[in-house]
């Protein structure tokens, strides 16, 4: 009897080995864009030209288990457009930010990070042969993500990019995509008529709406901060947007006020 139950023991050994050497599950997970809080930065060209972009939309982001240093991750599903920031009258500009980017096609990683924040990387080249690098920082419902493109080593008269977005885990409450759940919102989803915000109140309901009531976007300042500290001394940071982005909310913020009755 003794030797068929160390065939048994031997054979659990085995099961449980394999199971733990079992790839962890594929995560997606969705993520609306808040538009007062995200900006598309473009400077240079032949002309010298520097636009700034209110961002909206909607993508995923997809982790995919690898032995070598954890998880690849991708951005995909990307819904990503931006409108020319003006407080003058200026000619309605959408822009194709996904396909400006590249964004579905960078390759990214989780990086060894000096805290509990998962921190991501996103590289890859745009059609320019410019090359493009984020940084995700993960704070559960909330993903910031910060980068810039740097031109080709010798090259002349290339747009360069700045990208910052915020983006909260979907479905949101915030149905005006202003960033706060609040009364306004109700209002919008309340009424089936209202002007709600189709990338924010994708799938959302009012029990979505009553348990995120009072949420507000954390600061973007400090998860610059909060994505510097985390990041190890082997990991450049991707430099920080610089005074133009702060211009930039500015003259949104202005532009906004003015729009309201």
């Amino acid at each position: 009897m003794k030797r068929p139950m160390a065939i048994v023991s031997l054979l659990i050994t085995v099961v449980l080995a394999t199971a733990a050497l079992a790839d962890p599950p594929d995560r997606l997970r969705s993520y609306n864009i808040i538009p007062r809080l995200s900006v598309l930065g473009q400077t240079g060209g032949f002309a010298g030209v520097t636009n700034w972009f209110r961002l909206t939309g909607s993508f995923d982001l997809h982790e995919q288990f690898n032995y070598n240093w954890g998880y690849d991750v991708s951005l995909t599903n990307t819904e990503v457009w931006g409108s020319i920031i003006s407080d003058q009258p200026t000619i309605a500009i959408v822009t194709d930010v996904d396909e400006l980017l590249n964004l579905e096609g960078l390759k990214g990683k989780a990086l060894p990070t000096a805290g509990p924040l998962p921190v991501y990387e996103f590289k890859g080249e745009l059609a320019d042969g410019s090359s493009m690098r984020i940084l995700g920082l993960d704070r559960g419902r909330w993903l910031y993500l910060r980068g810039s493109s740097t031109p080709p080593p010798g090259g002349a008269d290339f747009f360069e990019y700045q990208l910052r977005i915020l983006a909260r885990l979907a479905p949101s409450g915030d149905a005006n995509g202003d960033g706060a759940v609040d009364a306004a919102d109700y209002t919008l989803l309340r009424d089936a008529g209202g002007p709600v915000n189709a990338a924010a109140a994708d799938g959302v309901s009012i029990s979505d709406w009553f348990e995120q009531f009072g949420e507000t976007p954390p600061d973007i300042d400090a998860l610059d901060a909060q994505l510097n500290a985390a990041l190890l001394p082997s990991a450049t940071a991707v430099p920080e947007p610089g005074a133009m982005v702060v211009v930039a909310f500015l003259v949104g913020a202005a532009a906004l006020r003015r729009s309201k009755p």
